[in-house]
């Protein structure tokens, strides 16, 4: 059996379906439908199952584009842009050794700029030696050159490491261990 609708005003969702199927099932005959029912059709016909009115309303919608989104590499390059003009700005902030780990940091782990990524963390080393993360410093600037695979260079830092670290330090132990491999 084809079952085909046409739009009615008010129907909409499953009970609008639902109400026009059931219409059809009066109309057509078809038995099992309660007498109320089939008594309302006989009165009225199936307008009289239907919603006599509905009001709608037209809404006009204005589909502007998305904002444009930046890819992950454009969203690293616009936070060091922001963060290079703050540290530039004000070197004396009490923000700016944090600012430069985070430099070095989108540097070495978003754009893969390893060589740019060591100049921050040296910078870090040299102008901030009492800043809280300078072991953090030491050991992604070694980890930085091991990446350029220029080993002298990370011997050196671990070097370093060894010299200005505690001997109970994790930062003199890690550097001894990475100097024994």
């Amino acid at each position: 059996m084809n079952v085909w609708m046409t739009r009615y005003p008010g129907v909409r969702g499953a009970a609008g379906i639902l109400g026009v199927l059931l219409v059809l099932s009066v109309l057509g005959g078809c038995g099992g439908k309660s007498d109320e029912v089939q008594g309302k059709a006989a009165e009225g016909g199936a307008q009289a199952l239907l919603p006599q009115r509905v009001d709608t309303k037209e809404v006009e919608v204005d589909f502007a584009p998305p904002p444009e989104r930046l890819t992950p590499l454009d969203e690293a390059r616009k936070t060091i842009e922001t963060y290079e003009q703050q540290v530039e700005a004000e070197p004396d902030n009490p923000e700016t050794p944090a600012r430069l780990m985070a430099l070095a940091n989108l540097h070495k782990q978003k754009l893969l700029d390893f060589q740019q990524a060591a100049v921050y963390y040296r910078q870090v080393i040299t102008q901030f030696p009492d800043f809280e993360q300078l072991g953090l410093a030491y050991i992604q600037l070694s980890d930085c050159y091991e990446l350029m695979e220029d080993w002298r260079s990370a011997q050196m830092v671990y070097r370093e490491m060894t010299e200005r670290f505690p001997e109970d330090s994790q930062e003199y132990l890690y550097a001894v261990h990475m100097q024994e491999r």
